[in-house]
């Protein structure tokens, strides 16, 4: 198999066959794709091809893996300290773990968990911003707001209000 040096922006808008990419043929999975009897079932199929293109998890990627879990697991961490308790790891191996493998601190990581829950009590229409701000451990319903512009890129009235 020959070896490519392509950038990822290389790669936006164009087609490569699966033959150019690496040395397997293509039309066994295809037919086991075509034959699936569903997106549930293509997805499997695809999972088991890709799997042998694998490298074994390293302890600290199934870690941060962990750290994720835990995060989508409970949505009552609100803080990095609650999350290392969680997890029964120190603060600072949270901080590592998360920026090697994930690439964001565990504190931007609660954040968007915690707006994902604020976008899904917003999109309800059964709560005010007040019992969000509560529900949700925020200080004031300044922060929130603040927190859901940096991260959404807008206020949650005209978040309500978009088309």
């Amino acid at each position: 198999m020959e070896q490519f040096n392509i950038t990822p922006l290389a790669c936006v808008d164009k087609t490569f066959s699966w033959e150019h990419l690496c040395d397997v043929p293509s039309s066994p999975l295809v037919s086991s794709l075509t034959m699936a009897s569903d997106d549930a079932e293509r997805v499997k199929v695809l999972s088991q091809f890709l799997m042998s293109f694998t490298l074994p998890q390293s302890t600290g990627a199934a870690m941060a893996e962990d750290i994720l879990n835990t995060l989508q697991d409970h949505s009552d961490i609100f803080t990095v300290e609650q999350l290392a308790k969680h997890c029964d790891m120190p603060i600072r191996k949270i901080q590592r773990l998360c920026q090697h493998y994930i690439g964001f601190s565990p504190k931007w990581l609660i954040r968007k968990y915690r707006l994902h829950q604020a976008l899904a009590l917003l999109e309800s229409n059964v709560t005010t911003m007040a019992d969000i701000v509560a529900q949700l451990d925020y200080t004031d319903q300044s922060h929130l707001i603040r927190d859901f512009k940096e991260i959404i890129g807008t206020t949650p009235n005209r978040y309500l209000k978009r088309p």
